[in-house]
């Protein structure tokens, strides 16, 4: 048998056995309450961020209850702002390339960029339309306690999912950075904005991942 052959056929299984786990858990093992986000920096380095108040924004902090998440807007005073949303959730959980169709965008584009910053940190990126047309760059993954994980390699997010199935309670963010568009002519530079942003956000969240583990709160 090929070695592609067996990878997939190790992915499926992997797949098979999360699924079968998490069924016969009840739920409520699943619904993360760590409130160490609400601790999360203002103040990166030089961004400063504010909270985001809509009728979205409440209805997300609502949905995470009793959770702390974050989401502000970041801004250096030059560039376009950056929308931070962090949030305590399952590995794979509310992907955006999964929930953006059901919120009426359209995925545009989609690739992978690494922070030079910080040594284990890949960033999936995606691009969205929205029916009038708006266009939003967004980079994200989720920080676990083995490290990160990217919706771009899936063996691994399904072995996280696995853990996630097999060892409720642990913890993991996941971080999503936004930046609206114009055009597609900006997305180098928002590119480059969004992994000069991670390098800067990233070890704010390792620090307030360990303190959840450390305190189990």
């Amino acid at each position: 048998m090929q070695s592609i052959s067996r990878n997939w056929l190790i992915l499926l299984l992997i797949v098979f056995v999360g699924a079968m786990a998490r069924a016969t858990l009840s739920r409520h093992m699943f619904v993360p309450t760590t409130k160490v986000l609400g601790s999360f920096p203002s103040y990166l380095g030089k961004y400063r961020g504010r909270e985001l108040e809509s009728q979205d924004a409440d209805a997300d902090r609502r949905h995470y209850a009793p959770a702390e998440i974050v989401l502000r807007s970041y801004s250096n005073g030059q560039d376009t702002p950056i929308e931070l949303f962090i949030a305590p959730e399952l590995v794979g959980m509310h992907s955006p390339t999964i929930c953006a169709p059901y919120q009426g965008w359209a995925i545009a584009h989609m690739s992978v960029a690494r922070v030079p910053a910080i040594p284990d940190l890949m960033l999936d990126q995606v691009v969205t339309r929205s029916s009038d047309y708006q266009i939003e760059a967004c980079a994200y993954y989720w920080r676990t306690t083995e490290g990160v994980v990217n919706e771009s390699k899936p063996l691994g997010l399904a072995s996280h999912k696995l853990i996630d199935a097999l060892r409720p309670g642990s913890p993991s963010f996941r971080v999503q950075m936004c930046i609206e568009q114009r055009d597609d002519s900006d997305l180098a530079a928002a590119w480059r904005q969004l992994i000069d942003f991670a390098g800067v956000v990233d070890p704010e969240v390792q620090h307030l991942l360990q303190r959840a583990v450390e305190t189990g709160k």
